[in-house]
C-alpha cells in the first residue's frame, strides 16, 4: 500500500516511531519526573512554611511558575536537532515528517502537560501533609486547604481566556522549536517578549487616540467592553489563541517537512 494517506500517517510505524523515542530517551524522561517531582513539593512546601494559612489562590502562584518549567520543556523538543550528526539520522528514520512531528507533540505538550497536573496534584497533598505535620511538631496553629484541581480554574480571573493563553503559548514554544537550531527555547521567549512588547505599545499607542486624557503608558482599552462583561483585550487574546492554535501545528509540519527534504 503506498497511497498519499499511508506516506502520511501509518498506525503500526507511528506505534513504533513512539515506542523508539520512548527507549532510548527513557533515562531523560524519568529524570526530568523525578526533578519536576521534587522541585514542585520543596517549592510547594516552602510557600506554605512562609504562611501560616494557606487558601486556595496560593496553590495558584506556585502552579504558575511551574508552567515556566512545563513550557522549557515543550520548547525543548525534537533533541536530535541540537546537533548535525544526530539531525541526519533523525531525518533519515523510517518515518513520515506528520509522524515524527505528532510523536514529538504527544510526548512534550500532551503527555508532558498530563504528567505535570499529576506531579502537582500529589506534591501539594505531599507538601500539605508535611507542613501541618511540622507546625503540629512545633505546636503551632496552621490551616491548609486541600488542593483540588477545579481551584486551577475557579481562581483563575477569566479562567477560558487565561486557560486559552497558557495552551496557546505552550503550542508557540513546541512549535518555533524548528525555527531555530541552537538554543532555541531562549531564542523562541525573546520573540515572545517582542511580541508582547509590540502589543503592549499599540494598545498604548490606541488609548492615546480613542482616550486623549491618557497619560504616559497607561492602558484604558482594557477597560472597554465590547458586549456586556466581554472586554476588548479578552477579545483580543481570545482571537490571538485561536490564531496560534491554528497555525503552530501546520507551521511545524511544515518547517519540519522543509528540514526533511
Amino acid at each position: 500500500m503506498n497511497t498519499p494517506l499511508h506516506r502520511l500517517f501509518d498506525m503500526k510505524r507511528w506505534l513504533g516511531l513512539l515506542n523508539s523515542d520512548l527507549r532510548l530517551n527513557s533515562k531523560r524522561y524519568l529524570f526530568i519526573l523525578l526533578g519536576a517531582f521534587v522541585v514542585g513539593y520543596l517549592a510547594l512546601l516552602m510557600s506554605m512554611r512562609s504562611i501560616t494559612h494557606y487558601d486556595s489562590s496560593s496553590y495558584i502562584t506556585v502552579f504558575m511558575f511551574g508552567l515556566i518549567g512545563l513550557g522549557f520543556f515543550a520548547g525543548s523538543a525534537f533533541q536530535p536537532f541540537n546537533h548535525q550528526t544526530t539531525t541526519a539520522d533523525y531525518l533519515l528514520l523510517p518515518a513520515s515528517s506528520f509522524e515524527k512531528l505528532l510523536t514529538q507533540f504527544l510526548i512534550y505538550v500532551v503527555l508532558g502537560t498530563l504528567c505535570y497536573l499529576l506531579i502537582f496534584g500529589i506534591d501539594a497533598h505531599l507538601a500539605r501533609w508535611t507542613s501541618l505535620a511540622i507546625a503540629a511538631a512545633q505546636s503551632k496553629e496552621a490551616v491548609m486547604v486541600p488542593f483540588r484541581y477545579a481551584v486551577l480554574w475557579e481562581e483563575m480571573g477569566t479562567p477560558y481566556i487565561t486557560w486559552m493563553a497558557i495552551i496557546a503559548i505552550g503550542f508557540y514554544l513546541f512549535a518555533t522549536r524548528l525555527f531555530f537550531k541552537r538554543y532555541a527555547f531562549v531564542k523562541s521567549v525573546l520573540v515572545l517578549f517582542c511580541i508582547f512588547g509590540l502589543w503592549y505599545c499599540s494598545m498604548v499607542g490606541l488609548s492615546h487616540l480613542f482616550y486623549p486624557e491618557t497619560k504616559g503608558f497607561t492602558i484604558h482599552l482594557s477597560d472597554y467592553k465590547v458586549y456586556k462583561d466581554v472586554y476588548l483585550v479578552e477579545v483580543y487574546i481570545f482571537v490571538m489563541a485561536c490564531f496560534v492554535w491554528l497555525t503552530a501545528f501546520p507551521l511545524s509540519y511544515y518547517k519540519l517537512k522543509e528540514k526533511t527534504l
